[in-house]
């Protein structure tokens, strides 16, 4: 179940909080990206808890998100001064006799993904069951941290978005896994910002992704979310880096073959940051991850077609032709099995399958670090037949699947 409603007091201290206003942590400003986690997380209403003096500089801040579609769909502050004990008034608009609600206290960086756990571990409590709150057990004693709240404790909810840090000090608090990290200031947030970016790399799945390309990629798009670059162009301009390869491999010459498989491997791990920022500045897109699968393919376009003519420079035409037409064919094959019908991703259609664990690593980026190993012996033609020779029969043996699957599709169990 998701929560609809949250409240998020800011900090009291007036350091604090103007860190949360203006600072930004992986290229967000705190109070932006705190409520776009929530978003995320399936949160649609928040109300932000200004303290006295503030109201009309959170107001502004909050004006200016009001067409960011990263935002929940309804935001607006309320003063502290507005929520008056023992008095329904303010909060009528913002609660219900049903649904729990959220309650943010301080600042912090977390994922959408630990938030939600937290929602689902929390709901499934004995504590909550019974009607009491539930405390995320990294709450300080300051009382920040993340509360759900059963619609039975309204009364002290009110005291608590009155300042009280005391109210639920004797409430269940658990321990979720993840990415919560409180802080209250500047350095705080500093240290907060590397482990936030760094436990991205907990969504790499593949080989070279999660043992190499994660080390440098997240060091590089550390800097990258500094700049006001988006993830497409980032996407954009590891395509480039990959028609660069390409035209040093067509050069034939050992040099020019080296730095292209060097440029090559720059690829897979640039491939990634686009995906870190995406991830970090709440940029995901159906549009950004066809581009990114597009010039993924338009890559290893430009790099065969370099070998092939770089190889063809070295030992002659006949040599190039003739992997470069197999692996064209068998590329383009594959091509159509991983993709259409469209389904969920790449592979999507052989998911359970045996084959399927190896769509993973033949069909992914992995393969580039080969290019660049052969490219160091300066072999890439042995390469080239390698893969002209492996396409097709890859390619073969997907079909096969495929027609296997379709054979034990319910359509035919139904229409039999």
């Amino acid at each position: 179940m998701k929560i609809k409603t949250a409240f998020f007091v800011l900090p009291a201290d007036p350091a604090t909080l103007r860190l949360t206003l203006n600072k930004k942590a992986a290229g967000i400003k705190v109070l932006d990206r705190t409520l776009f986690t929530l978003k995320r997380a399936g949160v649609e209403t928040v109300a932000v808890i200004a303290p006295q003096g503030y109201e009309d500089k959170v107001r502004q801040r909050l004006k200016s998100l009001e067409k960011d579609p990263r935002n929940p769909s309804h935001v607006q502050c309320l003063e502290s001064s507005q929520i008056v004990s023992g008095s329904d008034d303010c909060l009528n608009d913002w609660l219900t006799d049903s649904e729990p609600v959220l309650m943010v206290r301080g600042t912090f960086l977390a994922t959408a993904r630990t938030l939600g756990d937290f929602v689902n571990q929390a709901m499934e409590s004995k504590a909550f069951l019974k009607g009491n709150a539930v405390v995320m057990d990294s709450a300080e004693e300051s009382g920040n941290g993340w509360y759900l709240i059963p619609s039975a404790q309204r009364e002290r909810l009110t005291e608590a978005l009155q300042g009280s840090a005391t109210v639920w000090r004797d409430d269940e608090r658990i321990q979720v896994p993840g990415c919560f990290l409180p802080f209250d200031d500047i350095a705080g947030m500093r240290s907060a910002e590397k482990k936030l970016i760094d436990h991205h790399k907990h969504h790499y799945t593949q080989l070279m992704d999660k043992w190499v390309n994660c080390h440098l990629s997240l060091k590089t798009s550390f800097f990258l979310l500094k700049t006001p670059l988006t993830p497409n162009q980032l996407t954009l301009f590891g395509l480039f880096i990959g028609l660069t390869a390409g035209i040093l491999f067509a050069q034939g010459t050992y040099l020019a073959i080296l730095l292209g498989g060097i440029l090559s491997a720059t690829t897979a791990v640039w491939d990634c940051c686009d995906g870190d920022v995406a991830r970090l500045k709440f940029l995901e897109s159906d549009f950004g991850e066809t581009l990114d699968t597009i010039c993924d393919n338009l890559i290893n376009v430009f790099v065969f077609t370099g070998m092939c003519i770089g190889v063809a420079r070295q030992n002659g035409l006949d040599q190039a032709l003739i992997p470069f037409a197999l692996l064209a064919l068998g590329g383009f094959s594959i091509f159509l099995l991983l993709y259409f019908p469209r389904g969920e991703g790449k592979g999507s259609a052989f998911k359970g399958s045996r084959v399927y664990d190896w769509i993973l690593i033949l069909a992914s980026r992995n393969f580039i670090y080969v290019i660049l190993i052969f490219s160091i012996f300066g072999r890439i033609d042995w390469f080239l037949w390698m893969a002209g020779l492996g396409a097709p029969l890859f390619a073969l043996v997907l079909l096969i699947e495929k027609l296997k699957i379709g054979q034990n599709s319910p359509q035919n169990y139904q229409s039999g």
